[in-house]
Order: C-alpha cells, then sequence, then structure tokens
C-alpha cells in the first residue's frame, strides 16, 4: 500500500493483454476481426484473448502466440511483453 492506495502490478499475461488492445485500437481501427485476419487466427479468439481476467472463456496469450503478433504486426521482439519499452508502433507499421 502506497499513501493508502493499495497498489497492484501487472502479471505477464495483463501487460500481453494491454498491448493486444493497443495494436487492436492503434492498428486496426478498434477492430478485433482485422487483428484476426493479420494473425491468421478466428476473430472469436482473438476477441477472447481481450477478455479481462477472470471472464469466462478468456484465453491468455501465450509465448508462441506472442511471437506471432510481434512478427505479423512488424514489432520489434519483447515488445509485447513490455521489455523494448514504448515506440510509435502506429507510425513505423503505417
Amino acid at each position: 500500500m502506497v499513501n493508502g492506495v493499495r497498489i497492484f502490478a501487472m502479471d505477464k499475461y495483463e501487460i500481453r493483454r494491454q498491448r493486444l488492445l493497443y495494436i487492436r485500437d492503434n492498428l486496426c481501427g478498434g477492430k478485433a476481426v482485422d487483428v484476426a485476419r493479420t494473425l491468421g487466427r478466428e476473430p472469436s479468439y482473438v476477441s477472447r484473448m481481450l477478455y479481462p481476467e477472470g471472464k469466462k472463456q478468456k484465453k491468455r496469450i501465450a509465448d508462441e502466440m506472442v511471437e506471432l503478433i510481434e512478427s505479423s504486426f512488424n514489432l520489434p521482439r519483447g515488445w509485447m511483453d513490455g521489455i523494448t519499452g514504448n515506440i510509435d508502433i502506429e507510425r513505423e507499421n503505417r
């Protein structure tokens, strides 16, 4: 607790989910179907990866999927896990 506020650290799966949300919103016009098309996956699968923790049928973003996302969107290795820091992927991927 810091100054009376409880602080929770995000685990790697939540970081990955947040990064995928960023990709959906900034590179795919807010459309999960466009993310799915780029990844070659079903839209329902991508939507379930975007579900918040605790929601039924949520899919965690595993290491193999991280590699696919980073390569499909021309992102530097480690971007999905926050290792490479913030970069302007919107500008670099257009």
